[in-house]
């Protein structure tokens, strides 16, 4: 067993006396007989060995991880303890105190996912879905994590029965995922699962329940679902139309880059709806906009520049530029 291990437990063996351990004391015997357990790569054995000992298993942020504090690390993580084992992961996917490797950040996720981590299981899904391009070990790892109630990637593998990518498309299947992770407060979740209410996608429709989800969302600065919430007060079918909703919604998503909403607030400015008419931050909205990749907008920039005299538009533009380098990514 590597000596990062037995150095750690040394420090605690030396502190034992100057702390109170949460179970009885070992004898020397005890500690003798943990210690060969744990140089057999036995993890319940230095697991006990640490809390006997009144200690912690040591783990290291991103920022705070050196290459010794890697080593010890990886010590751990051979050792059998998850945590450590998701941790080496971690540095090895970004390169943090050991080179960048991502076939081994993976190989250490999953020794985590298999032994229950249920983080190490929804981070490793997403390095295989994202960084990979293989769905199909994507889901296999979404699956195990939302067995576990983890709402991520209940949502995640919600997105998967909804879109019928790799797994057979089942909206039922989708919402109930997407339920499960909304009760949690997964705010992507609420949304989709407002989205479903509202169009009986999944479910049963139901307008009431759509309002109350994409709320929920909403309240939580889930940008498409303050957008969604907009065009349900400006429909006014479900919930009664109310114009000042629509511009305080379509103004929350519009500044946290939402380009419908960047257009639809460039809208409501130019024709007054909702707050009081104002063709210079119209302008600068609907350029926004596009500029967020919205092609509604360039009609609309069309319509209002035919209002605007060459000094305002020169004005606009200016304004434009501010808020194209504060609300576009």
């Amino acid at each position: 067993m590597a000596k990062g291990i037995f150095s750690f437990i040394g420090q605690l063996m030396q502190q034992a006396g100057t702390k109170k351990p949460s179970q009885p004391e070992l004898n020397e015997a005890e500690i003798e007989k943990l210690q060969q357990r744990v140089e057999q790569g036995d993890a319940a054995a230095f697991e006990e060995l640490v809390t006997r000992l009144g200690g912690t298993i040591p783990t290291y942020s991103e920022d705070e991880q050196g290459d010794e504090e890697f080593q010890d690390t990886l010590d751990l993580a051979k050792a059998g303890i998850p945590e450590a084992q998701y941790n080496v992961a971690v540095s090895y996917e970004n390169g943090q105190g050991i080179e960048e490797n991502l076939d081994l950040a993976i190989y250490w996720y999953e020794q985590a996912g298999e032994l229950g981590l249920v983080e190490a299981q929804d981070r490793v899904a997403r390095v295989y879905a994202i960084k990979k391009r293989d769905d199909e070990a994507a889901v296999k790892w979404f699956r195990k994590a939302a067995e576990q109630n983890y709402a991520a990637a209940q949502y995640a593998l919600g997105l998967y029965y909804e879109s019928g990518e790799v797994v057979k498309r089942d909206p039922v299947k989708a919402c109930d995922l997407f339920r499960k992770a909304a009760e949690q407060g997964n705010a992507e979740a609420q949304h989709m699962l407002g989205g479903a209410y509202r169009t009986g996608n999944g479910v049963e429709q139901n307008g009431q329940l759509a309002h109350y989800w994409l709320l929920r969302a909403a309240e939580q600065d889930e940008a498409s679902a303050q957008c969604d919430l907009a065009g349900m007060y400006f429909e006014g079918k479900i919930i009664e139309r109310d114009m000042e909703q629509v511009f305080y919604w379509s103004q929350k998503s519009a500044q946290l880059g939402n380009a419908a909403a960047q257009n639809n607030l460039g809208y409501l400015y130019f024709q007054g709806e909702g707050v009081e008419k104002n063709n210079l931050l119209a302008y600068a909205w609907v350029r926004v906009a596009e500029i967020s990749g919205s092609k509604a907008s360039l009609e609309t920039k069309k319509d209002i520049e035919q209002e605007l005299d060459a000094k305002t538009l020169k004005a606009a533009q200016a304004l434009a530029q501010e808020y194209i380098e504060k609300y576009t990514s």
